[in-house]
């Protein structure tokens, strides 16, 4: 594909460098001289695009998404024996296109720049997504640019920076605002974890797994035994996802603990009663680290107390979402499986361990919260 795309653009820019040659001699090309002596190559032009590999049935009880474009086909293996997971997606973008990066910080994942076609219904519930290098076709496609995505839980070095390293314990009992300015400190570019980033790898996730149930693929464990391992337990693991087979410790894309396991707070988010649009940012860099102030309020309503039905989507605040909507079931075994927990207190949120399949449990606090099974993680926004 990559190849007749580049031989097509060649073919053009020859085109268009021979007509600019011979109107310089003062003699005009004819418009449409191009269709009308290479008709194929234009047929080809209007049928050629980068791959879309999506998901649909968000907004569906079932936990299972049904793949679309050129997903479909494509599967994974799950080898519970050695925690292994073979994926097809291993090797298609954008999944073949990150890389592991190395920095005076520590491990991250580097994510390349890419596009999402987001579909929604007129409530601002989520219903299908995809992913490509480029966007082409219908629908309504978002960019988004490179970033990196911290390997391992956050740990805290010197009582100054924010850190992703592997053989380390990581932090917990801190306030959002302090791993804020942890993050900050750590140099140009990073960020503690927030929804922005998150979102857009869990749509990864979402699309590569077909699966809003966490633990179908992953078994869940419990935070208070989290706190006594070390980070790196899954750097053993041959392959990019799968989970160590004794702690049951999970990556996803050499993320360890992406999903399943312990809580991390959410940066650039304020949170709002129930039935009222929450409050957050794409770069929490900007945020000051409580309060609305900076924040852009989302276009849908938030939801109360219950299991996640939905996640919302604004247009203009893309990959900003928050549950929606929920439904009582106390089992958390449909739709998205996990539980929304919205009391009194909402000023911040974290999301991990809790209830059900794990994916995206979410639980707002006051903004003095440091519970010890809360962690952080450290993200690199790679500006221009």
């Amino acid at each position: 594909m990559n190849s007749l795309t580049n031989n097509i653009a060649q073919a053009i820019a020859d085109f268009r460098s021979i007509k600019a040659a011979i109107e310089d001699q003062g003699v005009e090309v004819p418009a449409g001289t191009m269709t009308r002596e290479y008709p194929e190559l234009i047929a080809m032009i209007g049928n050629v695009h980068e791959p879309i590999y999506g998901v649909s049935g968000l907004y569906n009880s079932t936990t299972a998404l049904t793949r679309t474009d050129n997903a479909i086909g494509l599967d994974f293996v799950i080898n519970s024996s050695s925690g292994t997971i073979d994926s097809d997606f291993d090797s298609v973008f954008p999944w073949n296109e990150t890389e592991i990066v190395q920095d005076a910080a520590g491990k991250f994942i580097k994510f390349p720049e890419m596009y999402f076609r987001v579909g929604a219904d007129s409530s601002h519930r989520l219903t299908d997504i995809a992913v490509s290098k480029s966007p082409s076709g219908g629908g309504d496609w978002y960019r988004v640019d490179p970033f990196m995505y911290g390997c391992y839980g956050a740990s805290i070095e010197n009582d100054v920076t924010l850190a992703s390293r592997s053989g380390v314990r990581r932090s917990g009992g801190n306030r959002r605002a302090n791993y804020h300015n942890y993050a900050a400190a750590t140099g140009e570019g990073y960020v503690q974890n927030n929804l922005y980033h998150h979102t857009i790898v869990l749509f990864l996730w979402l699309i590569e797994f077909a699966e809003k149930n966490a633990s179908t693929l992953f078994t869940k464990v419990e935070s208070n035994v989290l706190q006594n391992l070390l980070t790196g337990v899954t750097d053993s693991l041959p392959t990019p996802s799968g989970f160590d087979t004794v702690n049951l410790q999970m990556r996803y894309h050499y993320i360890e603990d992406f999903v399943c396991n312990f809580r991390e707070f959410f940066d650039g988010f304020c949170g709002s009663a129930a039935g009222v649009g929450d409050y957050a940012i794409a770069d929490p860099s900007q945020y000051p680290g409580y309060g609305t102030t900076g924040l852009n309020q989302l276009a849908y309503p938030s939801a109360g107390i219950g299991c996640i039905a939905a996640l919302g989507w604004d247009e203009n605040n893309p990959f900003l979402c928050t549950p929606c909507e929920v439904v009582s079931n106390q089992q958390f075994n449909t739709y998205f499986c996990s539980q929304n927990s919205k009391g009194s207190s909402y000023e911040t949120v974290h999301c991990g361990f809790g209830q059900g399949g794990g994916m995206i449990n979410m639980s707002y606090g006051t903004t003095n919260m440091n519970g010890s099974t809360v962690g952080a993680r450290l993200i690199k926004i790679l500006r221009d």
